[in-house]
């Protein structure tokens, strides 16, 4: 089974292909160490630093997975993933 990314194809039960995600996080430090992580790795990252952010960024973007925490100002991450 393939899926449609943000970028290329990932498939389903293989390694993952290079791909967009949208990393959501009030904390700075927590943002850049899974940004850099990800970029290394040849992944695209878009940020936000709160769930409306979030949203936003996710219908400019089109990500293929979302990394959220769930302690956050404005939206937490639970309120940006039940919309």
């Amino acid at each position: 089974m393939s899926l449609r990314s943000g970028c290329q194809w990932v498939i389903d039960g293989g390694a993952l292909s290079v791909c967009r995600w949208l990393l959501v996080d009030d904390d700075f430090e927590n943002r850049w160490a899974l940004q850099l992580a990800l970029e290394s790795r040849g992944h695209h990252v878009v940020l936000a630093e709160n769930g409306r952010d979030a949203l936003q960024r996710a219908n400019a973007s089109f990500p293929a997975l979302v990394i959220t925490d769930f302690q956050m100002p404005e939206m937490d991450g639970a309120e940006c993933a039940a919309v």
